[in-house]
């Protein structure tokens, strides 16, 4: 059946549906029934068994984010990005009642990732991605450093901010949830994650700014600094949407779960791009800008349907399903 003008279809494979979509096709995010059944395959078959929300809010888009990094020319970066798409869009859906409860759908943990693309129509957002993915693929070693050196602060703005989001969140959960130390695990301030959501390789770049901080040229030494000084000024006002977040009523354990694993998602992701600029920039490394041009274009696809999502008029109950077993 051929779907209504402006409106991506519903998908339906064998383990997973994703319901349609009220919005255009988007030619730089393109939802692949095949890749959406082999991730939903692999989530069915993990160990300690499937869940759901963890895995269209998380696992799903980090996986895509993996194979991005590894294939930033690769034939299918439009099938990854929509992979992206469909989890930002559901998550924000999912999020959508929790946030709008509280009076801060704006404050999310994408606002300085979406403050870059403007809290964009879908054809803003198609247009930025696909943008960034051209350079990834085919731009020239100097449009691609280019690119990155022009990402790099805002990066190093959304870490702070997700960094200060997730400090205060884990220290002062709402009442009836239980905070853990585990939620997020920092192996060094800018190389954190969150056990069970992932990023394929994110361990290569654990203490990439440390090692960063004492290279022989001067000028290398000062970009690490520079960006970390961006990460520490961005962190209070993280922590501050957050205390005010807990000021207001309506938070639920399962509103509460979801944003920190959401931000924590953006955290290790905003991370790992950055560091990967840093590291390619200090050693010339062509192949290495590319992949962390390419995991800044997934971010994007990844944040400005979160923020589409919000402002979806499917109802809260609109989420995709997972059957295993």
């Amino acid at each position: 059946m051929v779907p209504p003008a402006g409106q991506q279809p519903e998908v339906r494979v064998e383990h997973a549906t994703i319901p349609a979509v009220p919005l255009p096709p988007a030619a730089s995010m393109h939802v692949r029934p095949e890749l959406v059944e082999a991730a939903a395959c692999a989530e069915c078959d993990r160990d300690g068994g499937p869940d759901r929300d963890r895995f269209f809010s998380g696992r799903l888009a980090l996986a895509a984010l993996g194979e991005l990094a590894a294939a930033p020319s690769g034939p299918e970066v439009d099938g990854h990005a929509g992979t992206l798409f469909v989890s930002g869009y559901f998550g924000g859906i999912q999020l959508r009642s929790v946030l709008g409860g509280i009076g801060a759908r704006q404050d999310g943990p994408a606002s300085p990732l979406l403050d870059l693309v403007g809290r964009v129509t879908l054809g803003g957002l198609d247009d930025s991605v696909a943008a960034l993915q051209r350079v990834a693929a085919s731009g020239s070693d100097a449009r691609v450093r280019t690119t990155l050196a022009e990402l790099a602060p805002v990066l190093a703005l959304l870490y702070g901010y997700n960094l200060g989001y997730l400090q205060v969140a884990l220290e002062r959960p709402p009442p009836g949830v239980l905070s853990s130390g585990a939620a997020v695990q920092c192996v060094t301030a800018l190389s954190c994650r969150t056990p069970g959501l992932e990023l394929q390789g994110a361990e290569r770049w654990d203490g990439t700014f440390e090692r960063l901080a004492a290279p022989p040229d001067r000028r290398w030494r000062e970009v690490s600094a520079g960006l970390t000084t961006l990460v520490d000024v961005a962190v209070p006002a993280g922590r501050s949407v957050w205390s005010s977040l807990l000021s207001g009523p309506g938070f639920s354990v399962g509103g509460y779960d979801a944003i920190v694993d959401l931000s924590g998602g953006f955290l290790q992701v905003a991370g790992v791009a950055l560091a990967g600029a840093a590291e390619a920039a200090a050693n010339g490394d062509p192949a290495l800008a590319r992949s962390s041009l390419a995991i800044t274009a997934g971010l994007v696809a990844w944040a400005g349907s979160y923020f589409l999502g919000l402002a979806s008029p499917l109802p809260d109950t609109a989420l995709p399903q997972l059957r295993c077993g």
